[in-house]
């Protein structure tokens, strides 16, 4: 079929070929590196999506006019479609949605504060807590919570008490980190979920809001912790527990 054409020809000619399939159903789309996004106030950085079309081959999509990129709000993470930039305006934590095709993504973004000299010395000890993390169950298949796999926090230290954002997929969603303590390689923090639940008790219907009580013990870059899963109204010791490992992946 490509014998005669020209090696940029051929190549146009494939691109072409997949993305006329964007009428059909995609099976993926992400955001390359798979990692959270983070940037600087006043920072400006290229971002590339890809695909997975119905063939199951893989295909970049930054350009493709039938992709669409959106951010929760503009004012803090700010999208350049046709340059393929984010552009980070203020402090704040986005979430940027992808879609192309029947493919959708959702993927949390932290603008941060630029660094002084400080606090960039701080944050090159072995110690810093200060960046943003991602967190993975780790306990037995079953026994995992089945509405989020993985817990994206972005936490910067304030003396002995923690502050940042907490990220559990659409739901339990996103909160404020509170009743945050730290000393040594100790950390717990806990986060209340904005979206409700309902369940069937007793004949009737209750409806309550996730609670997640979170205690790390870190070891540079890695972090283990414990997830004691509970409602808005219960202490942290009535929750489930749901061993988790974390890692930092960026400053």
């Amino acid at each position: 079929m490509l014998k005669g054409l020209s090696l940029s020809a051929s190549l146009f000619l494939l691109v072409s070929t997949r993305l006329a399939l964007a009428g059909t159903n995609w099976k993926a789309i992400w955001i390359e590196p798979r990692t959270p996004i983070v940037l600087t106030v006043g920072e400006t950085k290229p971002y590339t999506v890809m695909g997975l079309d119905p063939e199951r081959v893989k295909a970049e999509l930054t350009k493709s006019p039938p992709l669409k990129i959106t951010t929760s709000d503009p004012g803090v993470l700010d999208i350049d479609q046709q340059n393929g930039m984010f552009v980070a305006k203020k402090i704040g934590h986005v979430d940027i949605q992808i879609s192309f095709s029947g493919a959708w993504e959702l993927i949390p973004a932290f603008v941060r504060a630029p660094k002084t000299e400080s606090t960039a010395a701080q944050t090159t000890s072995s110690n810093a807590i200060d960046g943003t993390w991602v967190a993975m169950f780790t306990g037995p298949m079953g026994d995992r919570p089945k509405m989020v796999s993985e817990i994206v926090f972005d936490v910067t230290a304030n003396g002995d008490s923690p502050t940042g954002t907490v990220h559990a997929a659409s739901w339990p969603g996103d909160a404020a980190m509170s009743d945050g303590k730290m000393g040594g390689d100790q950390i717990t923090f806990t986060m209340v979920g904005h979206l409700p639940f309902q369940t069937g008790r007793s004949g009737e219907i209750v409806t309550g809001y996730p609670k997640l009580c979170f205690t790390g013990t870190r070891h540079g870059d890695e972090m283990d912790l414990e997830l004691r899963w509970t409602e808005a109204k219960s202490s942290c010791e009535s929750g489930h527990v749901h061993p988790m490992a974390a890692k930092k992946v960026s400053d």
